[in-house]
């Protein structure tokens, strides 16, 4: 390779602790090793003292293989020879790029550190060198120097080395003329950024001060230069008075260029101003019928282009039979094969075009969709984002979600388990309420309902729970806490209709029972008749019948939590649920949601794997190159899993599946479910954000266990409680872990799962390794990729190396 490196081939992999012995290797004729590196499986590279010319021979021994067996003596050597470089580089040639650029040329590759030297270079005739670059070919060096006038000069150079270290004979020369500059600069292009930047081009190096000069440029159509800047040695950026749509010439006097040759001829050019109207963009679908998926865009398209169904696809085999434009020019119903309820898919469109002709872009033509059996809340939040996040997600598939931003972080605790707590004036609102705003409009219908545990039982104004509103004084509804119209205090609703005013008084207020500290489950209902209730905690407190619609709903208003957008009506408290409805649910569903949030128990868990572990989170690798798969991976041997767990797309900041185990004891299993490990440790739901919900699991204490395809399963060291908010089970901490041993130490008190586990034995062998070998350079979601990287290669042997005979310390049932 050169004097002080050999290169060793081995025919098959070998043990990296072996390797890296530099005891094991000698070299005859006084070569000693000092280093020994492995760069793959099967090679070795060796730092050694200096060669000279000559034959060598290599001896290597206890070398073994990934399966133990020693290298043996009878093919163990090996010869080579070695012819030294003592041929000095010499200075070849020196090119004229410019009058301030000269190459220089070398007759074989030299070392960057001597040939980028400036000092290693002088230039008669008082030419100064400015800069020094070495070219990729290593030959070549690119001088950056005053300007030369025409002329005859002499280049010395010194200290410069060619690669083998032999250096160039001192004070060597090379003379190079230059011809006098004659050639005018002329104007090559224009390019405007913006309506207010244009970008001028000249053929050759200019005068910087000519350039900077505003006086020297004239635009027609009464477009006036503020500024001119020299950005490089051939380009002008023009700051300009605002260009308005239209045809435009540009005239350019006075400029020199280095030389001093004057612009003469081609001195004008002709440019455009024609902004390009955005792109149309997918904003979301929903499937009100298990045969139609309604599509809207963020602008009118094409009828042509709308209508054609070969410009739609979706996901798991559906096909698209028919597409109908409807009069706003930006919705399309898509007639559908049948729709699997509950299930999601993607759409994509291709070739969609707006009025103007622009073409939808690849960035945003797709959307996941599903349709709803029993449609659920048009909004949907559990409060389970947690780790500091400033957003609370609409989880509810019904439509474009309708995210909400937290103004103030500071203002807020997220609750382990999850929920929000809300500890001082904060804004959380979301975009234009689109969906709600119209959706109930349509149906003349609503239902508020809220999980929560207010701050105090005192808090009035009323102060602000959930608000569809622009200030204290318009809103579409309210539900708040405080006295309502009648002077009575509790829990409070102001409802926008015809037959209210623009703040939806005279409101409506359940007095009993009375307001507590405690968690309570709150729930407003107007049918599309005009019957209003409120429930608490399931039962009815409130009953009444307005007159009126919900036509004059403002369109513009947002959804917003604990406040009004003014910031001036705060509440203080936790959230764990907020859902609207476009209906007004009845007492049975209202009874099912308040017994549904109760049965519903969550797992709140977080986890490393030591594979793709690094610096306190996990790589996304297999999420980056999109081989992570849909549908839960667990289902095969030997794992059997039978879980119907599946996805449209993988959410975001997903390491990877694993499977969550609910045990009894260390034993018995009484449920399991396929979920995500995201790269801060959190095990979460298919949405990427809550955590691990299981239906019909009784409140109580349980064992929790962890399984991954290529890392040791892990069990929890003691029963922890798992209820509607449970608290969090961290199992990247050592002592919550069943076994000493059971997991890695990864640093900084931080532990994961042990990896290498390739055959699913629960036991870390060489057997492991031989697997990784066996399938050493392939990419894509597999077993053997055990630092989750997206390829096997020999950095996952060394986990296996490391983690020999590491096992799972409790019964792992597959």
């Amino acid at each position: 390779m050169n004097p002080t490196k050999v290169e060793i081939i081995f025919s098959e992999a070998i043990l990296e602790i072996d390797v890296q012995n530099i005891s094991n290797y000698s070299i005859n004729n006084g070569i000693t090793v000092s280093e020994a590196e492995v760069e793959t499986p099967t090679k070795v590279i060796l730092t050694t003292s200096e060669h000279t010319s000559g034959n060598y021979t290599v001896t290597v021994n206890n070398i073994k293989d990934l399966a133990g067996n020693i290298i043996s003596s009878s093919n163990n050597t090996a010869s080579y020879s070695v012819q030294v470089d003592t041929i000095l580089p010499d200075l070849i040639s020196v090119e004229v790029l410019s009058p301030t650029s000269i190459k220089v040329i070398y007759s074989e590759k030299v070392q960057k550190s001597g040939a980028e030297n400036i000092s290693n270079y002088s230039i008669d005739n008082g030419i100064i060198i400015v800069s020094s670059l070495l070219s990729p070919s290593e030959k070549e060096v690119i001088l950056s120097t005053s300007e030369h006038a025409g002329g005859s000069y002499t280049i010395t150079v010194n200290n410069i080395l060619d690669l083998a270290g032999n250096m160039i004979q001192p004070n060597s020369t090379k003379q190079y003329n230059v011809e006098e500059d004659s050639v005018s600069p002329e104007l090559t292009s224009i390019s405007l950024v913006d309506k207010n930047t244009l970008e001028v081009f000249f053929s050759e190096p200019i005068n910087e001060t000519d350039a900077e000069n505003i006086s020297n440029y004239i635009i027609e159509s009464g477009i006036t230069i503020n500024s001119a800047n020299l950005a490089n040695s051939t380009k002008v950026t023009l700051t300009t008075s605002t260009h308005a749509v239209g045809e435009y010439t540009i005239m350019v006097s006075n400029i020199h260029d280095i030389s001093g040759n004057v612009i003469t001829s081609n001195n004008s050019l002709s440019y455009s101003y024609f902004p390009e109207s955005p792109k149309p963009e997918l904003l979301y679908a929903f499937a009100p019928q298990n045969n139609l998926v309604e599509v809207v865009f963020s602008k009118p398209v094409s009828q042509a282009t709308a209508e054609d169904i070969q410009n739609y696809s979706i996901s798991d085999n559906i096909n698209v039979i028919n597409a109908i434009l409807k009069n706003s020019g930006e919705e399309v119903s898509l007639e559908v094969s049948e729709l699997t309820a509950d299930f999601h898919y993607t759409l994509t469109v291709e070739n969609i075009q707006d009025l103007q002709g622009n073409t939808i872009s690849p960035d945003s033509n797709s959307t996941v969709f599903c349709y709803l059996n029993n449609p659920g809340p048009i909004a949907l939040y559990d409060f389970t984002e947690g780790m500091n996040s400033n957003i609370v997600y609409d989880i509810s598939c019904n439509g474009a979600p309708l995210h909400l931003t937290i103004s103030n972080l500071s203002a807020i605790t997220w609750l382990e388990g999850g929920g929000m707590s809300v500890n001082s004036n904060v804004i959380i609102s979301s975009d234009i309420a689109a969906k709600l705003n119209n959706n109930c409009k349509q149906t003349n219908a609503l239902t508020i309902e809220a999980w929560i545990k207010p701050a105090n039982s005192t808090q009035n104004g009323p102060a602000r729970i959930v608000s569809l509103s622009n200030d204290r004084s318009n809103r579409n509804f309210t539900l708040g806490q405080g006295e309502g119209s009648n002077n009575t205090y509790g829990y409070d609703v102001r409802l926008r209709t015809s037959a209210t005013s623009n703040n939806g008084v005279p409101s409506v207020t359940a007095t009993s029972p009375a307001i507590t500290t405690n968690l309570t489950h709150v729930v407003y209902t107007r049918s599309s008749e005009g019957e209003t209730k409120i429930y608490i905690d399931g039962l009815e407190s409130f009953s009444t019948t307005f007159n009126g619609n919900l036509s004059n709903w403002d369109n513009s208003f947002k959804l917003i939590l604990a406040n009004e957008m003014t910031g001036d009506r705060p509440w203080l408290g936790s959230f764990y649920k907020v859902a609207i409805y476009d209906k007004a649910l009845d007492s049975d569903e209202v009874q099912t949601t308040f017994t549904e949030f109760n049965n519903t128990m969550l797992t709140n868990l977080r986890v490393f794997l030591e594979g793709p572990y690094n610096s306190g989170n996990m790589s996304t690798n297999l999420l980056d190159d999109q081989v992570i798969p849909l549908d839960q991976p667990y289902s095969a041997e030997p794992w059997n899993y039978d879980g119907y767990e599946r996805v449209a797309e993988i959410p975001n900041d997903i390491v990877d599946w694993v499977l969550v185990e609910v045990r009894s004891d260390d034993t018995t299993i009484v449920a399991k479910r396929a979920a995500f490990l995201r790269k801060d440790g959190k095990v979460v739901d298919l949405n990427g954000i809550s955590n691990v919900a299981f239906k019909d699991l009784a409140s109580d204490e349980y064992y929790i266990s962890i399984i991954h395809r290529n890392h040791l399963s892990i069990l929890s060291a003691d029963k922890v409680n798992i209820g509607n908010h449970s608290q969090l089970l961290d199992m990247t901490k050592a002592e919550n872990v069943f076994g000493s041993e059971s997991v890695s130490d990864l640093g900084n008190g931080v532990f994961g799962m042990y990896a290498g586990d390739t055959n699913c034995s629960s036991i870390i062998t060489y057997a492991d390794a031989m697997g990784i070998v066996q399938k050493n350079t392939k990419s894509g979601y597999n077993i053997a990729d055990v630092n989750l990287s997206g390829i096997v290669t020999y950095a996952d042997v060394t986990h296996v190396v490391n983690n020999n005979t590491k096992s799972a310390n409790f019964k792992v049932n597959k």
